[in-house]
């Protein structure tokens, strides 16, 4: 988020159809997405791409509304290994420099 890393927020993948797959930001910002409870991976093809503050739990930055539910961030996740970076900002006009959110590779089934 603006330049800095962004920890502690869920970061979920929501699939047209299907389940979605989540992950939870580290100190570095990167996720690794789960799709069911001890498998690794994401749905194959198009996701809208949304975060979530954790129950419970603390992120290094609030979220915009623009990245929760009516996010309009996309991903085309392909069979094999994915990274997706994404360049969030804080306020409505773009905001300051450039984002540290990554997603670790991610396992398509």
């Amino acid at each position: 988020m603006d330049g800095e890393p962004f920890s502690g927020v869920i970061v979920s993948f929501m699939p047209e159809s299907g389940r979605p797959a989540t992950g939870i930001s580290d100190d570095s910002g990167r996720y690794s997405l789960e799709y069911v409870q001890g498998v690794k991976g994401c749905k194959v093809g198009p996701s809208k791409v949304v975060f979530f503050a954790p129950t419970g739990g603390t992120m290094s930055h609030a979220i915009p509304p623009k990245y929760q539910a009516e996010s309009e961030l996309s991903a085309d996740v392909k069979s094999g290994s994915n990274t997706f970076d994404f360049d969030l900002k804080s306020s409505p006009d773009g905001g300051p420099a450039k984002s540290g959110a990554k997603a670790a590779p991610v396992m398509a089934d």
